[in-house]
């Protein structure tokens, strides 16, 4: 396991996966300002890094005035009673943060240095992200399995809290590390052992509130932090507990019918995944067959276009779901598969969905605002769609007419001045943020692509795409909220939508909300 964070005499450092060509690439440094806290004496005093340095080719952020080790470092070093008041110490800043309203990093105990008296919790999105760039096995270990990456701050900082109680009081994670598992599944399924089940006579109010936090479920009742420090330090047998046999064939015979339940309902989801799976086999056969049958004159063509309209004529594709413009413009890119082999598995799942509720489907993320916010159907929609996208950091909509074999421009003889030829090459930077549904949740990852294009006879073609990208997960019944809420205060989408955006970067521009809404009254809605 990779050691992320640590502090030698006075200089916190945080590797931050990157080598420094990577580092500017993904534009690392605009996270040197985000705030950590350092908890003294039940305050809490704003900190940040200070610079950045490279050390064996790797760059760390680095900030000043802290000392000690990692909490994790203390959790497996130290003895049984330090370890208890450390967690202790955290679950009160935790409370403590929640109660005054501050915005506390959440991060793991790799993430939170202890010097002995004061806690440092470091910039949550600038160790998070840091953590990512190791790979999704040291991610599961190092954050995942202590925290809930997709919950908002409040449910966050809840579980968080929660994760570190359950630890204390059993020395188990209630969500053991899987990196061959999404751990957000098993949140959802609540895939954990209840508090009650593994300490025996465990004060029944604490432990539902405990269980109702690391079931991804924000719980109205203020944290009893004093209930949780007695039963932490309890060392006699607890007046409610029952006979150790007796417990035990409980926890067991609870494990063995949850193990039942789940095994059921995941043979479901996966059966219905290999249909799906099968689905979009026979969507992709109707599509060449539909293909075949068509005039070649109609087929999409991109002779006559810069290598610049060739780019945006693939982002559309995967905006539209077009598999079409996709080969037409990339036919023989590795990178552009995923696309293309991605793109009818999520239609014939939106149509699965339309098939069981109508008022189900597939939207683009314009598409999706456009809809009445109603957090009850919130899940309904499957979304899929780029936004926010920039060409050569000029912005752009993706709203392209498409040429086709009967219909393009003249063949292009010079692009910039330039002769082209067999080996005229292009590159074009792309910054975008592509929103899908996965697993009931939103994914938003943020792309900076390099896209290579060559020229072949007559046409500019897609050869390669370099893509730097970070995922963030979001709730849609927590943006319901949100967007409900704004849209009741504003009176309408564009400035509902504008309000927005400091909290939602990845909020379409305006234009292509307009011009999503112009289409669908042309379609008579």
């Amino acid at each position: 396991m990779k050691k992320i964070a640590h502090a030698k005499d006075g200089i916190v450092y945080v590797n931050s996966g990157l080598n420094e060509i990577m580092f500017a690439k993904t534009k690392f440094t605009t996270l040197m300002k985000e705030p950590g806290f350092i908890y003294k004496n039940q305050e809490f005093i704003p900190w940040t890094f200070d610079y950045t340095e490279t050390q064996n080719e790797q760059v760390y952020f680095c900030g000043k005035d802290f000392d000690g080790k990692t909490a994790y470092e203390y959790l497996n070093t130290g003895k049984s009673k330090d370890n208890k008041n450390l967690i202790l110490k955290i679950c009160e800043a935790y409370t403590l943060a929640e109660k005054q309203g501050i915005a506390i990093p959440v991060i793991s105990p790799h993430g939170i240095l202890y010097d002995g008296t004061s806690l440092l919790f470091l910039p949550e999105k600038t160790f998070d992200r840091s953590c990512a760039n190791f790979g999704k096995e040291e991610y599961e270990y190092i954050e995942n399995c202590w925290r809930d990456s997709a919950a908002e701050q409040k449910e966050s900082l809840q579980y968080a809290r929660a994760v570190l109680a359950y630890y204390g009081l059993t020395e188990e994670l209630p969500y053991p590390a899987n990196p061959n598992f999404d751990n957000a599944i098993n949140i959802s399924d609540r895939n954990f052992v209840p508090l009650e089940y593994c300490v025996n006579g465990i004060n029944k109010d604490f432990a539902q509130i405990i269980n109702t936090a690391l079931s991804g479920i924000y719980c109205e009742k203020e944290f009893p932090i004093d209930t949780f420090k007695n039963e932490l330090f309890m060392t006699k047998k607890r007046p409610t507990a029952i006979a150790k046999k007796e417990f035990d064939n409980a926890r067991k015979k609870y494990i063995q019918k949850k193990e039942k339940k789940l095994k059921r309902e995941r043979a479901f989801r996966r059966n219905f995944s290999t249909f799906v799976g099968f689905a979009a086999i026979a969507v992709l056969i109707f599509i060449c067959a539909t293909a075949i049958i068509n005039e070649n004159g109609k087929k999409p063509s991109v002779i006559g276009l810069k290598s610049s309209e060739v780019t945006k004529i693939f982002y559309s594709g995967i905006h539209n779901m077009d598999t079409d413009k996709l080969l037409v413009s990339a036919k023989n890119c590795p990178e552009a598969q995923r696309y293309i082999s991605q793109i009818p598995q999520i239609y014939v799942t939106s149509q699965m969905r339309t098939a069981y509720n109508f008022e189900s489907g597939l939207s683009t993320p314009e598409n999706w605002l456009l809809l009445p916010p109603d957090t009850t159907k919130a899940y309904s929609h499957v979304i899929y769609g780029l936004t926010q996208f920039k060409i050569n950091e000029t912005p752009s909509t993706l709203n392209i007419k498409m040429p086709t074999r009967k219909n393009h421009s003249d063949k292009l003889v010079k692009e910039d001045g330039e002769i082209l030829k067999i080996t005229s090459e292009k590159i074009h930077k792309v910054e975008y943020y592509l929103v899908h549904t996965v697993d009931n949740m939103i994914e938003i990852e943020k792309h900076t692509d390099f896209v290579s294009l060559r020229w072949e006879k007559n046409k500019w073609q897609i050869i390669k795409l370099d893509q730097v990208s970070y995922t963030e997960k979001l709730s849609p019944t927590v943006f319901q909220k949100d967007y409900k809420a704004a849209i009741e205060e504003h009176n309408s989408i564009e400035k509902a939508v504008d309000s927005l955006r400091k909290k939602y970067p990845w909020l379409p521009y305006q234009q292509s909300i307009d011009e999503e809404d112009e289409r669908l009254k042309k379609q008579g809605f």
